[in-house]
C-alpha cells in the first residue's frame, strides 16, 4: 500500500456534502468525494501533489484513487441509479483555491465524460451530481482543441463503479 503526505480541512460551508478539499504541505491541490465514512475518491494526480494519506486502491490509467482519512466526518455522497445521459443537466460541487464551488450545465457527452459546466483547473476529484443531488462522476480537468476553447471532462460513474468493483461505497 503507497502512503501520501494529507493534510484536510472540511470548510464549514462545503461544495456539497461529502465534497472536500485536499491539501499537500498546507496548500490546496484538489478536491475529494466521500464515498464510505472515512474513505475519499479522488483523482490519481491530485495525489501526485504530494497528498499524504493511506490509499486503498490507485490506478493511474483511469486517474483515479481511494484513500482513507481518519479525520475525516462527513456524510457520504449518493451515488445515482440511473444511466447519465446527454442532455442531462449535471452540477459540479469542488473546491478551487479553499473556497467552495458549484456550477451548473449539461452532460454534452455523457459517455465521454464532457460538460459545458464551469470546470477550472485545480477542481479535480470534484463531484459532478445529476439534477437530485447523485454522483454521476468525478471531475478531471478542462481541455480545449482547435476551434473548441473549453471542455469540462469528468470520469463517468461506470468507470467509477469499476474502478470500485468488491468495494462497499
Amino acid at each position: 500500500m503507497r502512503r501520501i503526505l494529507l493534510s484536510l480541512l472540511v470548510l464549514a460551508a462545503p461544495a456539497a456534502a461529502g465534497v472536500v478539499p485536499l491539501h499537500a504541505d498546507g496548500e490546496f491541490v484538489g478536491s475529494g468525494v466521500v464515498v464510505d465514512g472515512g474513505d475519499i475518491l479522488t483523482c490519481a494526480h491530485v495525489l501526485d501533489e504530494g497528498v499524504e494519506c493511506e490509499v486503498l486502491a490507485y490506478d493511474e490509467d483511469l486517474d483515479l484513487a481511494l484513500i482513507r482519512v481518519d479525520e475525516l466526518t462527513g456524510e457520504p455522497t449518493p451515488w445515482s441509479v440511473r444511466t447519465l445521459v446527454s442532455g442531462d443537466a449535471v452540477q459540479v460541487h469542488a473546491y478551487f483555491e479553499e473556497e467552495p464551488v458549484v456550477t451548473r450545465g449539461i452532460a454534452s457527452n455523457a459517455k465521454m465524460g464532457w460538460t459545458d459546466a464551469m470546470i477550472l483547473a485545480g477542481m479535480s476529484g470534484g463531484a459532478v451530481l445529476d439534477k437530485d443531488g447523485n454522483l454521476v462522476g468525478v471531475v478531471v480537468g478542462v481541455f480545449g482543441f482547435d476551434e473548441i476553447d473549453y471542455i469540462g471532462e469528468f470520469i463517468t460513474l461506470p468507470t467509477i463503479e469499476e474502478f470500485m468493483e468488491g468495494r462497499e461505497r
